[in-house]
C-alpha cells in the first residue's frame, strides 16, 4: 500500500467501477490499475510515494497507469483499456513503463502465473491442477465470477485432470493387442465444507465411453493411473460419495475426456 511494493503480478484481472444502490452493486464502467508516483505532501514531507516497482500487469482489463520509477521497471503486457496519462495521472512527468500488446490479450500465454507454475510443477502434480479451474485454462472467468457474487461454491465441486505432458502415450503390442503406457489421472474435491473428509469418502473410476478397454491401477483412489487398449476419444467417469459412517452426506460426479492417438 505504501512505498515501493515490489515483485507483484496482477494476472487476468478485470477491474469494474461500481456503487451500492439499495443493496445491489450497480456497474458504472471500467475500474483502473495504477502503478505510479503518488507523491506526498510538501508541507509534511510524508506521503504514499511510488505504489510499486517490478510490477507486472498481465492480460488485464481496465484503465491503466504503468509508470517506471528511477532504477526499476513496471510492465503492462496484453492489457485492454485506456492508458491514463496527462491530467489523469498524479505524476504525468514520470516516464512510462513497458507496454506490449496493448489492446490485445496475449493468447498463447493466457495466464503468466499458470505458465510459471507449469514450468515448476508440470502437469503430473495435483498441486498444479488444484491451483485453477478447468475453465481458466482456456479463457477468462470474469462473467462467471460476477454472476456468482461470492455466494456459495463457485462452479464445480469436483474436477478431474490428467497429465497432459505425458501425451502422446506409447502403445505396445501385448499378446496381439495394444496397451498404452500409464497415464496419471486425478480428481480434486473443491467443496470447502468437506475439507478433511476426503479420506473417508468412497471413490469410483470407470469408463463411460470409448473405442477400447481401459485398465486402472486403482479404481478407488482419487489419484491413480490408467492404461488404454487403443486410441480415440475416451470418457472416464469419477464418482465420489460420502462414507456411510460420515456425518456429512454427499455425492459428486465428474467426467474426464482424453483424446489419444496411436
Amino acid at each position: 500500500h505504501l512505498w515501493y511494493s515490489t515483485g507483484i503480478l496482477f494476472d487476468s484481472v478485470k477491474a469494474l467501477k461500481a456503487k451500492l444502490e439499495d443493496g445491489v452493486w450497480v456497474q458504472m464502467g471500467d475500474g483502473h490499475f495504477n502503478v505510479q508516483n503518488r507523491k506526498g505532501n510538501p508541507a509534511t514531507g510524508k506521503g504514499h510515494g511510488w505504489s510499486g516497482a517490478q510490477v507486472m500487469f498481465w492480460n488485464l482489463e481496465g484503465q491503466i497507469i504503468c509508470d517506471a520509477p528511477n532504477g526499476a521497471m513496471n510492465w503492462a503486457i496484453g492489457c485492454v483499456g485506456d492508458i491514463v496519462d496527462g491530467e489523469g495521472s498524479r505524476s504525468p512527468e514520470e516516464p512510462p513503463g513497458i507496454y506490449q500488446s496493448h489492446g490485445k490479450h496475449v493468447e498463447d500465454i493466457r495466464s503468466l502465473f499458470y505458465a510459471q507454475l507449469h514450468d515448476r510443477k508440470g502437469t503430473s502434480s495435483d498441486s498444479y491442477h488444484a491451483a485453477f479451474l478447468p475453465q481458466q485454462k482456456n479463457g477468462f472467468i470474469w462473467d462467471e465470477l460476477q454472476a456468482w457474487g461470492g455466494d456459495g461454491l463457485f462452479l464445480d465441486p469436483l474436477v478431474t485432470w490428467f497429465d497432459e505432458d505425458a501425451l502422446p502415450l506409447t502403445f505396445t503390442d501385448v499378446g496381439g493387442g495394444l496397451l498404452s503406457s500409464a497415464l496419471k489421472i486425478g480428481g480434486i474435491i473443491r467443496d470447502l465444507n468437506l475439507l478433511g473428509l476426503e479420506e473417508g469418502c468412497t471413490v469410483t473410476w470407470s469408463l463411460q465411453s470409448g473405442p477400447s478397454t481401459v485398465t486402472f491401477s486403482s479404481t478407488s483412489s482419487l489419484i491413480t493411473s490408467v492404461q488404454f487398449g487403443g486410441g480415440g476419444t475416451h470418457v472416464l467417469g469419477l464418482l465420489v460419495e460420502s462414507s456411510p459412517l460420515s456425518d456429512v452426506s454427499y455425492s459428486y460426479s465428474a467426467v474426464l475426456q482424453i483424446d489419444l492417438q496411436v
